[in-house]
């Protein structure tokens, strides 16, 4: 999908990028799109920026409306491509990314952290204009467990989750400060996931599963079609169709953002922002 200039896929760890089914705008600012989701396979969510700011950019990841994650790209280097495959613990370890199954319960006094059903079965990556304030030695809090949710509101869905894998090497990371640049809107990105069979019977796809798409052309840098993109509706919007160059498959150093950041915050307010630390990119 892309928004603004800004284009985000979802891809696995070997480069090959998910299809996006019935493409949705619900208001300016906010793109959907489905895409199949396949049983205990890890995958990266990517993005790129191919318009131009000054600021550097900065995002927040939600996995079934918990805040997992986030990644910075530095004002320097926001036209370069950024994967991230996990959420990071410490400063060399990372939960990678996994479609996994529903976990369910019947017990009525049991608690969950899904707040919001219209959050089950999504992947949220939200992107804001920051200014880089500095580095700090302060690592952000460890993600919350969404928890099992109760079968009866599990009945409507896909019977399937994402969530965190266990932990695996990571490269070594710092953390930094932001600040939100006021009066730039953030701008939003939503991937609905179920199984293919899901959504063949919903009416979401038609037919056989088609072909997986053709894996990143890397790390020979050769110029390569992004996934698809809706068609150009607001100014600012990148037309399609849209390439990137890529000379490496490994995962950006992951950036993950602290707990408790406001879902929208209000654009008058300048304070320093949330911790995050800084990814290494593809270029």
């Amino acid at each position: 999908m892309i928004d603004e200039g800004i284009l985000v896929w979802i891809e696995n760890t070997d480069g090959e990028i998910y299809n996006e089914y019935e493409y949705m705008e619900p208001k300016p600012g906010r793109k959907e799109c489905w895409i199949e989701s396949k049983q205990s396979q890890n995958f990266r969510i990517c993005w790129r920026f191919g318009g131009t700011t000054p600021h550097s950019i900065k995002s927040y990841i939600w996995l079934d409306g918990i805040q997992v994650s986030g990644g910075l790209l530095r004002s320097y280097e926001v036209h370069h491509t950024f994967r991230m495959s996990g959420c990071a613990i410490g400063s060399r370890k990372r939960l990678p990314f996994v479609f996994g199954g529903q976990q369910l319960t019947d017990d009525e006094s049991s608690s969950s952290n899904l707040t919001n059903l219209d959050n089950l079965n999504t992947i949220r990556i939200a992107f804001e204009y920051v200014t880089f304030i500095g580095y700090t030695m302060d690592p952000p809090t460890p993600p919350k467990s969404r928890g099992a949710i109760h079968e009866k509101i599990a009945k409507a869905a896909p019977g399937v989750s994402v969530g965190l894998g266990d932990p695996i090497p990571a490269p070594s990371r710092r953390w930094c400060k932001t600040e939100k640049v006021p009066g730039l809107d953030r701008v939003v990105f939503v991937f609905h996931y179920a199984p293919y069979e899901w959504l063949l019977a919903k009416e979401i796809v038609s037919g056989p599963r088609p072909e997986s798409p053709e894996k990143r052309k890397s790390p020979e840098r050769r110029t390569t079609n992004v996934p698809p993109s809706t068609p150009r509706k607001r100014k600012h919007t990148l037309q399609e169709p849209i390439v990137y160059l890529s000379d490496s498959d490994s995962d950006s150093d992951v950036v993950v953002v602290d707990e408790g950041i406001a879902e929208t915050p209000k654009a008058t307010r300048n304070k320093a922002g949330p911790y995050i630390f800084i990814s290494t990119y593809s270029h």
